[in-house]
């Protein structure tokens, strides 16, 4: 009866351990389409602005308001006022958003001024740290913002300079008082993977290591998510794997969907 005991609990064990990693699974697919919505906002409205527009604009910031759940896409002018072009999007489905509203030559709100402070601060914060680590020149930032209370949460992604490679990796994770003072730096990966479009092509799947005590996370990052979805067909493969020693993150790009399971068989990347 002992053994029977015994093997009847390992089952039961197995079994809560199943379903939690089903829930981070669902938590980190959510979080990433969250950031990918948020980018894909970004990459429409700047392919649908103007040559005339984009000699007038400084910079620009995409952002979810907390209320309305809409992403916004604002093209600030060179006083920091004007909004040259305003763009509103509401979600369509996890991967699509749907364009609702254009407006130009507008004043920015209160708000939209306190966002592009966090803003400027999140992008002089990203420049050091990719200058520190010799990655300015082959990235750029993209700065991912988040009305929340009572504080801004601000994610940096690096988006390529050139067409030849995508960059895993080198994000960082924010967050500003209602006020736009900085709180909180947290790098969220150790270093930059830049893998080579070629390679991507002719690579059937890919993956990479989570690896170190700080910043060797367990699990696939939303931020991870966000990357491959933005960048998805330039992978061939089926997936993407992240090996952590004590799990193994499956993530696949048609019908995106998140397996997490257990490293049993103590996997890692060479």
């Amino acid at each position: 009866m002992r053994y029977i005991f015994i093997g009847t609990l390992l089952l039961f064990f197995n079994k809560v351990q199943s379903q939690n990693l089903d829930i981070i699974s669902s938590q980190i697919l959510e979080k990433g389409f969250k950031l990918y919505r948020n980018e894909m906002a970004s990459w429409i409205s700047t392919d649908s602005l103007t040559q005339s527009e984009k000699s007038k604009i400084k910079g620009y910031f995409t952002y979810l308001e907390s209320k309305s759940k809409k992403l916004i896409s604002v093209y600030v002018d060179s006083t920091e006022q004007l909004a040259v072009k305003r763009f509103s999007f509401e979600q369509a489905s996890n991967l699509e958003i749907s364009l609702i509203r254009v407006e130009k030559n507008i004043a920015l709100t209160g708000e939209e001024k306190q966002i592009l402070t966090v803003r400027n601060n999140a992008f002089e914060i990203a420049k050091f740290w990719y200058q520190s680590f010799g990655y300015f020149e082959i990235v750029n930032p993209n700065i991912i913002i988040y009305e929340t209370e009572p504080e801004y949460v601000v994610y940096i992604i690096p988006g390529p300079f050139n067409n030849n490679i995508v960059p895993i990796g080198g994000d960082i994770y924010l967050t500003y008082s209602r006020e736009g003072k900085s709180k909180k730096m947290e790098p969220i990966h150790n270093n930059i993977i830049p893998f080579n479009y070629q390679i991507l092509q002719e690579t059937i799947d890919t993956g990479h290591e989570h690896r170190g005590k700080k910043l060797g996370k367990e699990f696939i990052t939303p931020t991870d998510i966000c990357t491959l979805l933005l960048y998805k067909d330039v992978f061939n493969g089926e997936k993407h794997t992240v090996i952590h020693k004590k799990y193994i993150s499956e993530f696949y790009f048609k019908d995106p969907k998140l397996v997490i399971r257990p490293n049993n068989e103590k996997l890692r990347i060479k």
